[in-house]
């Protein structure tokens, strides 16, 4: 899945990624910050900032419910032709722009 940050700046993919987190603001900050760690070497690249922890956890769910989309058919005798539709799965492009704060 694709995600444009919230500043707009970065367009960043999951693929290479093993973690979407909420991060605690840092010192002398008070945004709570959502962070994508690269595999390959733990590289933490912000996704977007939020004072409330709450709307960091929306933000977060939202993310997870956008990768979780897929098409499905069950299959079986469409009953206008009569012809056999076989059962399927398909797994769309996916995108993501995160919010900004409310």
């Amino acid at each position: 899945m694709w995600i444009l940050t919230q500043n707009k700046e970065r367009l960043l993919t999951t693929e290479s990624m093993d973690e979407i987190r909420i991060a605690a603001p840092g010192t002398g900050r008070t945004d709570y910050v959502l962070l994508l760690n690269r595999k390959t070497d733990r590289k933490e690249l912000a996704l977007g900032f939020y004072r409330r922890k709450e709307r960091a956890k929306e933000v977060l769910q939202a993310i997870l419910k956008e990768q979780s989309n897929y098409i499905s058919c069950t299959g079986g005798t469409d009953l206008v032709t009569g012809r056999h539709q076989p059962a399927f799965v398909a797994i769309p492009p996916k995108t993501y722009v995160m919010p900004k704060d409310e």
